[in-house]
């Protein structure tokens, strides 16, 4: 476990502005809900908030299970007990309310589910007042995994509408995966999710495995859908490959974009 500022994270707090940017043919229109893993600081729900994706009369779905024994200890660097766990669960959960309610959220409008993602059902989300979700970013920052596949297409496919936009983080370097033998087809569409021109065997790879991930998305999702943002990234030291990318149903935005400045985000 480890903090997730920007400070700490200078790959994704480059990706966070583009990701939320939208140019719509349409009038741009704000989320009703707003579904995401915002953790305690809520970088992403206020990066939404900047750009106009939400405001204060958004409802707010926030995913946060908090860190389990064994993690370690993101301020102490020891690693966690039971008790130490739990402290810390509450302590998350209580910074996002602050966070929030900071930005002028009324304590109404923000719903925690502080489970597994894969445990929120489609009927628990309606009971919670999400029967239909506008925009969702699920930042998971974990492998794409069959229960998420799962959940995705049995329960997400029943909150979402044409006009929803889905954006999702996945790690993209451990052999457990569930599309580890998914292969692309020839005439599946092939996004620029980096530049393969920097390290040709290292960024092809990584290419196609972000391609991979996104396709299996995509092929589970109720809507026909396109990809209109996408970067795979590595923050400093110690770290693992990741990818971010969004799709977009029925609110019309551009093809594909993104700056070629975070093309190969913080790989050397």
């Amino acid at each position: 476990m480890k903090t997730w500022d920007n400070k700490s994270c200078p790959s994704k707090a480059q990706i966070r502005p583009e990701l939320f940017a939208t140019s719509n043919r349409f009038k741009k229109k704000t989320a009703k809900t707003f579904m995401c893993n915002p953790a305690d600081l809520c970088l992403c729900v206020t990066e939404a908030f900047k750009q106009g994706i939400i405001d204060t009369n958004t409802k707010i779905l926030a995913i946060e299970k908090g860190p389990k024994a064994g993690d370690t200890h993101p301020k102490y660097g020891w690693v966690m007990t039971t008790y130490d766990a739990k402290k810390e669960k509450v302590r998350i959960i209580k910074s996002i309310y602050t966070k929030l309610k900071a930005l002028g959220f009324a304590e109404e409008n923000i719903t925690i589910w502080d489970r597994e993602l894969v445990r929120l059902t489609a009927n628990e989300m309606r009971r919670l007042g999400f029967g239909s979700i506008d925009y969702a970013y699920l930042d998971t920052c974990s492998c794409l995994t069959p229960d998420f596949i799962k959940w995705y297409q049995r329960h997400m496919n029943k909150v979402i509408n044409f006009k929803s936009t889905i954006a999702f983080t996945f790690l993209i370097s451990r052999d457990v995966r569930a599309w580890k033998n998914y292969k692309l087809k020839d005439n599946d569409p092939i996004y620029i999710f980096c530049n393969p021109l920097q390290n040709f065997k290292r960024d092809m790879k990584k290419l196609d495995d972000a391609n991979q991930v996104a396709k299996l998305i995509m092929d589970n999702t109720k809507f026909k859908t396109t990809v209109t943002y996408g970067r795979t990234y590595k923050e400093p030291g110690i770290s693992q490959p990741m990818m971010t990318f969004k799709l977009n149903f029925g609110w019309k935005q551009k093809n594909f974009s993104g700056s070629k400045k975070t093309l190969n985000l913080g790989y050397n």
